[in-house]
C-alpha cells in the first residue's frame, strides 16, 4: 500500500512540474513579453516608488515621475544624481513596489521582544523558585 502511494505521489508531482515548465516554455514565447507589467506601472500614480526588471536583464530602482502615452518616465535612486529616465512600457518585464519598512513597525517588533523575554524569565524563575 505504503509503495502505491508513493508510486502515484511519485508521478502526480512529476507531471505537475513537468506541465509548469511547459506552461512556462510557452508563455515566454519567442522572447516576447507580456505588456502587463508595462500597463501595470502606467496606472500607477506619480511619486510611487518602483523597483522594475527590464528585457534587457537591467534592474532599476527609482520614484515614477510621469506617465506618458507608452512609455514612464523614472527619477532613478542612486548615490550620485542622475537625470530622469525615459522608459518605453514594452521594455518593462517585472515591477514591484517598494514600501518602506517605517519606524513603528521596527519600533511594534522591538516592544514585542523585549516582552516576550521578559516572560520568559519570569517563568524561568517561576519554576526555579517553585521547587
Amino acid at each position: 500500500m505504503k509503495k502505491t502511494t508513493a508510486a502515484v505521489l511519485t508521478a502526480v508531482l512529476f507531471l505537475h512540474s513537468s506541465q509548469a515548465v511547459w506552461g512556462q516554455a510557452q508563455a515566454s514565447g519567442a522572447g516576447q513579453t507580456s505588456g502587463l507589467p508595462g500597463e501595470f506601472v502606467s496606472r500607477l500614480p506619480v511619486g510611487t516608488s518602483i523597483r522594475l526588471k527590464l528585457d534587457d536583464g537591467a534592474k532599476l530602482t527609482g520614484t515614477l515621475m510621469a506617465v506618458e502615452d507608452n512609455a514612464i518616465i523614472i527619477k532613478r535612486r542612486t548615490r550620485l544624481p542622475e537625470p530622469p529616465i525615459r522608459l518605453t512600457l514594452n521594455r518593462i518585464v517585472d515591477a514591484d513596489i517598494q514600501r518602506s519598512s517605517g519606524m513603528g513597525k521596527a519600533i511594534a517588533i522591538g516592544a514585542g521582544v523585549g516582552a516576550g523575554a521578559t516572560f520568559g524569565v519570569l517563568l524561568l524563575l517561576a519554576a526555579m523558585l517553585g521547587d
